[in-house]
């Protein structure tokens, strides 16, 4: 091709122009899509495709958020692009407008280029590129990731993505090496959450003990779950609890006769949380604690610790052919996000591959601009080896 236009510009280069991108994803930075408000940025990205020739389905969450799934040319089973649509509120302590994007010799500034506008331009403008090259292809886009990954729970039980046989999502996740070209994840915990109510006597302050007070029975509480021991999963270590909220408070001069403590658990594969929910209260018991402990109930199923199999042909094919010529070391992630519904709903490799970024959820929020590139280059050859009759699912 000659010359194509991407995003509104025009670039002369012979595959995809890096202007190109940074004109596109400082639009998607300029449109407001903090979560549940990400339905302007949905139309707005599903007006780009249906004029390169997508076909779109929109998928509905709570009525009014549009997840969307976007398909180009005919397949029996597809590769698929997967970015989320929303970002968190903008730090107050952003030193610019946070919609207007911002950029230096290195990074690009602004809410969400990180997580994760900056992938979700290069899906785009990779799948501008596949349908000029008549490459079939399916990019996938979902509403509430920063929340409890309503959209993707939804996108997959609506059933369009069950000619999806493999999945790549363009987040950066926990960056470790930032000399890297671009981030590689092939697994991410899984999280749970809990509320435990923690009882001693309600009392006088005055002949109030650490047996009666409720708040120190609460502190011999999280010292069980600081104790608590996990099998060690080769990539993704064990299981780590952690404390999110401590509540108790009792009128006048008394002690509290109850605390309540949320927490969560950041889980490997094999650990579940009613498993771990009987551990806990094995243990609270061996410690004399009087405990009522559950799981905080949530629209949506919590994301369960996922791994890629390394054997999958495909995995190897893109570990051989884009992976290891980058030198990139794949990661384990210690966080959850919407890979862990599509890799154990849809029971498919799902691995992540995004721009270089950190700054997450901060005013100091960037994503590498050299790495925006070399993202693009991968999804090229990725989508090279999909068509390769020998690495097809």
């Amino acid at each position: 091709m000659d010359e194509q236009e991407y995003g509104g510009r025009r670039s002369s280069r012979g595959e995809i122009g890096m202007t190109a991108t940074l004109e596109l994803l400082r639009s998607l930075v300029r449109i407001n899509s903090v979560f549940p408000n990400e339905a302007t940025l949905s139309r707005y990205m599903q007006g780009l495709l249906r004029e390169r020739g997508f076909s779109v389905v929109e998928v509905m969450s709570e009525g009014h958020r549009p997840n969307f799934v976007a398909t180009f040319g005919e397949a029996f089973r597809y590769v698929a692009f997967y970015g989320h649509l929303d970002t968190v509120p903008p730090d107050p302590l952003f030193s610019f407008d946070p919609f207007e994007m911002r950029t230096d010799d290195t990074n690009a500034y602004g809410l969400g280029v990180a997580d994760m506008k900056g992938g979700n331009a290069c899906i785009l403008v990779a799948a501008f590129c596949a349908a000029d090259k008549g490459l079939p292809v399916k990019v996938v886009f979902g509403v509430d990731e920063e929340n409890i990954s309503q959209g993707a729970h939804d996108l997959v039980s609506s059933g369009h993505l069950s000619d999806v046989a493999c999945m790549v999502v363009a987040e950066a996740g926990q960056v470790e090496d930032f000399s890297q070209p671009f981030s590689v994840g092939f697994g991410r915990k899984g999280r749970v959450a809990f509320e435990a109510k923690i009882y001693g006597t309600l009392s006088h302050a005055a002949v109030a003990t650490p047996e009666t007070n409720a708040i120190n029975r609460a502190a011999a509480f999280v010292r069980v779950l600081e104790s608590l021991s996990f099998p060690t999963h080769h990539a993704l270590g064990s299981t780590r609890v952690v404390p999110h909220a401590l509540l108790s408070e009792a009128s006048a001069f008394s002690a509290p006769g109850e605390c309540l403590i949320r927490f969560s658990a950041l889980t490997t594969p094999g650990v579940t949380g009613e498993a771990l929910a009987d551990q806990i209260r094995e243990r609270a018991s061996l410690e004399g604690l009087r405990v009522d402990l559950n799981l905080v109930e949530r629209k949506t199923p919590y994301g369960e610790a996922y791994e890629v199999s390394l054997e999958h042909p495909w995995v190897r094919a893109v570990t051989e052919r884009v992976i290891a010529p980058a030198e990139v070391t794949p990661a384990y992630f210690s966080s959850v996000a919407d890979e862990n519904v599509f890799a154990r709903r849809l029971n498919i490799p799902v691995i992540t591959l995004g721009p270089i970024g950190a700054g997450d959820h901060t005013k100091d929020e960037w994503v590498r601009l050299s790495s925006l590139d070399a993202t693009l280059r991968a999804y090229e050859e990725i989508l090279r080896l999909w068509c390769s009759p020998q690495v097809t699912c």
